[in-house]
């Protein structure tokens, strides 16, 4: 019996032991075929009038729409219950909550906008497919009850459809494309927004109410209390309409655009800011005049969000790093919520116990506050939780030398990540801005990580090298001396740094149109010219001068001798890595530089001035050479160009192609030996219906360590592995559909894929061997 007793409990501690791994393994869900596990949990966005998150009505979980799915988290623990992925595309906008926060319909659902579906949240199941019987749909609203939704078509064709059967009524029928519908508060009245005209309906009768008269350049409404009046938004001013005559009753002017405002919860009060500061002000919305001011001495920064509790007693008034609680009647300041960055998207749960807000830094590193508020006494209020992981877009990656961490740049911040679980190790720190960051890269060694990165993002910006410590993630130098940038365009440049085999080296290119080379050493001299003009002296050792235009990649062979760099002015140069000097201009004509340079290449004749056909089709974002260094693979937007480093002459072409739904994909393959166009074989395998496949942008590449495969990124989602040389399709993976592939890297061994998208994730592959 002791025997038995003692194996039931060995049972139930390994079952307790197991349930926190299992509860926390959310970097798994909705994850698609083929990956590991993802890295992050999708970029928050900043849709004007659409809800990004909101509480279910009993209070006990914060639902939040994301750049890929839906996330349900508990509000009471902190903790991810759910993702809910499987409706992901481009439309994503689209998508519109249940009252009850049950389910979520979607029109932006593959690429039929005709088709409306309905999913459940809990079991992530499609619950219902409804079929618009006129033009795409361009707009959804749910009716207060739940029970009922309204969608605006192409066509001018309001419907109603009941969710329960299926069924719909043509509500009405306008002459103009319909662009936005809405409910009232009460259901009793549907808004409808169509070319530049705004009408309000009866919702039983489909009775014309009225027009609103003078709405140009408004694009944000919201209902006043019932259907009565309605709240507009422009740039300088708010007005408020008469629903049933029509006319306007009250505008309200602001000095400048930076304007924020919030209605109470019986829709008769409207808070706002008036002169881009600290004060905030109560206004009557049927007059128009001022109840009460509320002015927030000491706070860090002007007003930068607004909400009122749901009894209405209370306002949060948000400003850089705080919230600030205010009781309505008396009008005192009761307590302070503190955290990091700004705030936005405050929000009160229903009961009114918690809070919500979005904290966005100056990193642009984006967490969910959530705070328990004591409404007996707000001083007791505190934070409860702080929701981390949603990332903005991933501009590049690296793997470290030993395959064990892997590196993220966004546009703001740089992460490491532990590539054996997913798990976030921790984020770039100790410096304080970064902006844009470009391209990172670890050293031979491991120890060192570095990241170009852009100071500004006007027409004259500064590229700067930050030098990382590998292990903390700890800030420790900069390297400076690229120029302003030449051009106004501002491309992304993943593959523009790569480290010396060696180490004693650092190569860059950047938008100033220079390569340069620098000595990575991580501590500064104190120096003359570091302290009058801010250079690290010493750190820069060359620049290789000659691009027309931003150089956004560089690649050494193999053996160190020779360094590629490709630019956006569609040239690719090759250069002598020990003499600094040109080899050759692969793409155009080069009339200061021989094209072959015969200190590297014995016995092939020197061209003055020679013409070289110019066929690297668009700017030059991803360069790789083969491991015997013998070919060099250059990626372009519209296609791959192969060139033979030994005679510089283009030997292969390769296009890609998608179907219509960017989920098959197959190449085209130029020979320039004997001036041939082939298909492989496999193009045709699965296509019995005789699919159209058009040709796709690529955006990135990245080479297998051993050569044999080459990874290429559409701007649709869609990550194609190419066998080399043959440039067969082997297999695709879909990391999001719709979804830009900014940057794809394989560890060491070539035995896991790295993808980065502009949904604000990073999903690992594991590859079949």
């Amino acid at each position: 019996m002791r025997y038995y007793r003692l194996i039931i409990m060995s049972f139930i501690l390994t079952i307790l032991f197991l349930l926190p791994t299992f509860a926390d393994d959310y970097t798994q869900w909705g994850l698609p075929e083929g990956a590991k596990f993802r890295l992050g949990k999708g970029e928050l966005k900043n849709f004007r009038g659409r809800t990004q998150y909101q509480f279910t009505p009993d209070s006990s979980q914060l639902i939040v729409i994301s750049s890929i799915g839906i996330w349900r988290y508990d509000v009471h623990t902190g903790k991810e219950l759910s993702l809910t992925s499987k409706y992901l595309d481009q439309m994503d906008e689209f998508i519109v909550l249940s009252p009850d926060s049950t389910t979520f319909i979607d029109i932006g659902n593959g690429l039929n906008r005709n088709k409306i579906e309905l999913w459940d949240l809990h079991s992530d199941e499609l619950r219902n497919t409804f079929q618009n019987p006129s033009g795409e749909v361009n707009s959804l609203a749910y009716h207060p009850n739940g029970r009922m939704f309204v969608s605006g078509d192409a066509e001018g064709v309001i419907r109603i459809w009941d969710i329960k059967n299926g069924e719909n009524r043509e509500f009405l029928r306008l002459q103009q494309r319909i662009s936005k519908v809405a409910f009232s508060p009460d259901g009793m009245a549907i808004m409808c927004w169509s070319d530049g005209i705004i009408q309000l309906f009866e919702t039983k009768t489909g009775k014309a109410i009225s027009k609103l008269e003078d709405i140009e350049d408004i694009d944000l409404f919201s209902f006043g209390p019932g259907w009565k009046l309605i709240v507009g938004e422009k740039n300088r001013e708010i007005r408020i309409w008469d629903s049933e005559s029509g006319k306007i009753k009250i505008k309200l002017d602001y000095p400048n655009w930076d304007k924020h405002y919030a209605l109470s919860p019986d829709r008769k009060i409207i808070a706002d800011t008036k002169n881009n500061d600290s004060t905030v002000r109560l206004l009557d919305i049927h007059t128009g005049g001022i109840i009460n001011t509320f002015t927030g001495e000491n706070m860090r920064s002007r007003v930068q969000s607004i909400a009122f509790s749901p009894d209405g007693r209370t306002i949060a008034i948000a400003s850089y790093g705080e919230i600030r609680l205010w009781d309505m009647d008396s009008g005192i300041h009761k307590a302070t919520l503190r955290g990091k960055g700004f705030f936005y998207n405050l929000l009160f749960s229903p009961d009114g116990h918690t809070f919500a807000a979005r904290g966005y830094t100056s990193k642009r590193e984006t967490g969910l506050y959530l705070w328990d508020i004591d409404s007996t006494d707000l001083q007791k209020s505190k934070l409860k939780h702080f929701i981390t992981g949603h990332n903005n877009t991933i501009s590049c990656l690296a793997f470290s030398p030993d395959g064990q961490k892997l590196v993220s740049g966004h546009d703001y911040l740089i992460r490491l990540w532990d590539v054996s679980d997913g798990k976030h190790i921790t984020t770039g720190h100790g410096h304080p801005v970064q902006v844009n960051v470009r391209s990172v890269g670890f050293s031979p060694d491991g120890n060192k990580l570095a990241s170009l990165c852009l100071t500004f993002q006007s027409s004259n910006s500064n590229a700067e090298v930050l030098l990382w410590d590998a292990a903390t993630g700890e800030y420790q130098v900069t390297l400076k001396g690229h120029g302003k940038a030449i051009g106004k365009s501002r491309p992304w440049h993943s593959n523009s740094m790569v480290f010396t085999s060696d180490g004693k080296r650092l190569v860059s290119g950047s938008l100033d149109g220079t390569v340069r080379y620098w000595n990575p050493r991580t501590k500064a001299r104190d120096s003359f010219f570091h302290n009058i003009w801010g250079l690290n002296f010493g750190h820069h050792k060359t620049t290789l001068k000659g691009h027309k235009n931003h150089v956004l990649s560089v690649a050494l062979s193999p053996d160190g001798s020779m360094l590629a760099s490709g630019s956006a002015d569609h040239t690719v140069r090759l250069w002598d890595v020990r003499k600094h000097k040109l080899i050759a201009t692969l793409g155009e004509i080069d009339e200061n530089a021989d094209t072959v340079n015969p200190d590297i290449f014995k016995g092939i004749p020197i061209t003055k001035n020679a013409t070289i056909i110019k066929d690297n089709p668009g700017a030059i974002h991803s360069l790789a050479f083969t491991p015997d260094g013998k070919t060099l693979i250059v990626g372009a937007k519209e296609r791959i160009v192969l060139w033979n480093t030994l005679t510089t002459k283009r030997t292969l072409s390769v296009t890609l192609k998608s179907n219509n739904t960017a989920t098959e994909y197959i190449t085209t393959v130029h020979n320039y030996k004997d001036d041939s166009t082939t298909k492989p074989s496999n193009s045709q395998i699965g296509n019995p219906n005789n699919v159209q496949f058009r040709q796709t942008s690529i955006t990135t590449f990245a080479l297998c360590p051993d050569g044999s495969t080459l990874a290429v990124g559409s701007p649709y989602g869609g990550i194609v592995l190419l066998d080399h040389p043959s440039f067969e399709v082997k297999k695709t993976y879909i990391h999001r559909a719709m979804g830009w592939i900014m940057d794809l890297s394989f560890n060491p061994d070539g035995s896991l894929l790295a993808s980065g998208s502009m949904d604000g994730t990073v999903l690992i592959w594991e590859l079949e061997k």
